[in-house]
Order: structure tokens, then sequence, then C-alpha cells
């Protein structure tokens, strides 16, 4: 009985990382955005000197690391499929990039995370797939990601911000709790 209990306390307590809402103007995003493509696809990290902050942190596949310790960033990529997400209240980008070149190239889904005040990067945040990942194939994924709509939706048939932000914040809560039942379950 205690297990069910420990699982739900842990479930109610789960933390999503706060981040204030520190609305910046949208295209400071987009030349961070921009910069952080031409890094990438140069493997040039030096792209994003001018607007990294001094204390950035970098995570790759939700590990800390340091550029020059960079699963992709310091690796020129052939990008052949790009897409952005501008989030001006919360300052932060999201990138979707699919490399087919070098090798079976990648897949990198990236949030920039930029201070308002300074106009600085203060976080990359990259989930970074690649040859080796279960059910990876570059070229099929494209295949897709080209056929899927992405026309702004008109004003009155759009979701509040915060209907949008609470599914997010309920699919990150189901996740959370199946990676939680995973290793909970592996160590029974």
């Amino acid at each position: 009985m205690k297990l069910p209990l420990i699982l739900l306390a842990s479930a109610a307590t789960a933390k999503i990382p706060p981040y204030r809402n520190q609305t910046c103007d949208r295209a400071l995003l987009q030349e961070a955005t921009s910069r952080y493509i031409a890094a990438q696809s140069t493997g040039q990290p030096q792209w994003l000197s001018a607007l990294l902050s001094e204390n950035a942190t970098l995570i790759e596949n939700n590990a800390e690391s340091s550029i020059p310790e960079s699963l992709v960033l310091t690796q020129p990529l052939a990008i052949a499929h790009a897409r952005h997400i501008y989030d001006t209240v919360a300052c932060a980008s999201f990138s979707e990039l699919v490399s087919l070149a070098p090798g079976p190239g990648y897949q990198i889904g990236t949030q920039l995370r930029l201070d308002a005040g300074t106009g600085k990067i203060t976080k990359i945040d990259s989930v970074v797939t690649g040859a080796g990942d279960l059910y990876f194939n570059t070229t099929h994924a494209l295949h897709y990601l080209l056929r899927e709509g992405w026309a702004p939706i008109a004003p009155p048939d759009r979701d509040a911000r915060a209907t949008i932000q609470a599914a997010a914040r309920c699919v990150l809560r189901v996740l959370q709790q199946r990676l939680h039942d995973r290793a909970v379950g592996g160590a029974l």
C-alpha cells in the first residue's frame, strides 16, 4: 500500500522548471535562432559568442555539457529541414532540425532561453537523436515533417496560452510518471 502512496506523492511534488515570463522582442529571438543554426550548420559554436551569456548552460539529452564536449554543436551538419517557433512571452525559441549528413544524420530539437534584460542566451537545451536510437530514420522523419502544415492559426481559432500550457504540463506529468514507474518497476 505504501508504494502507490509514494508514487502519488512523488507525482504530486514533481516540479516543472519555473521560468519567469520575460517578454522579449521577436527580432532578438530570430537573431539568436539564426546564430544557433549558423553554429550548427558550420560546426563553429563561435557563431553564438555575441549572444551567449557568460554562465550559459548547454544541455544535450538531459545531461549538462560544455560546448567542446557537445554531441553535435561542434560538427558541421547539412540541415535539410528547420522549423522554428518563437515565444516572445517566455523569451524562448524552439527549433526542429533534420540533418541527413554526415552519416545517417540527426534529428534535433533545441530550445534557446534568453534573458530579456540582457538579450543573452542563458540556456541551450537539445534532444539529439541519431544512429542507434530506437526507430531512428532521418529520411522517413523528413518525409513526414515536410508534409506537416504549420500555417498560422487564425486568432479566433487559437487556444489561450494558459490552455496550451496546461495541456503541456499534463503531457509532461504523464511522461514523468511513466519514467518514474519504469525506474521503480525496474528496481523491484
